[in-house]
Parts: C-alpha cells; structure tokens; sequence
C-alpha cells in the first residue's frame, strides 16, 4: 500500500515537473515577444519625435522696426518682413 501511494504521488510530481517547464518555455516566449514589441515601439516612438514640427523660433528685436515704402505710402516693418518683401 505504501508503495502505491508512492507510486502515485511520484507520477504527480511528474506531470507537475512537465507543467512548470511548459509555463517556463510559455514565459520565455512571452518574454522574447515583449522585448521585441518594446523595441518596436520605441523606434516608432523615435520616428515621430524626428517627424514633430519644431517650436517656432521668435526672435526680440526690442521694437526695432524700420520704414518701408510701399505702395499704400510708408510703413512700419520688422527686420523678418522686410527680408520677406525684399525675397531674401
């Protein structure tokens, strides 16, 4: 009788031994697929950083600002929209 309790307890710890490792190799898998899909999303992540619009610059020009003749007369113009009226 001892012995078939034995028997019986041993071919459990069996099947057990053979679920853990088939949850192991289930893990590793998992574990392959996360890092890979972490390193897809950081280069998409990179991407669309590399593909967001700069910040517009604004430059101070401390109310500078220059008379310019046009055909309405003459006007108050900034250095930008004097270069932009000039083509540069």
């Amino acid at each position: 009788m001892l012995l078939n309790e034995f028997l019986k307890d041993h071919r459990k710890a069996q099947v057990e031994g053979r679920k853990v490792a088939q949850l192991e190799g289930t893990l590793a898998k998992q574990q392959q697929q996360i890092e890979a899909l972490t390193a897809t999303v950081q280069k998409v992540s990179d991407q669309l950083e590399l593909n967001k619009p700069a910040a517009p610059v604004v430059a101070s020009y401390c109310g500078a600002a220059e008379r310019v003749s046009g055909a309405g007369g003459e006007v108050a113009a900034t250095p930008a929209a004097i270069r932009l009226d000039k083509g540069l």
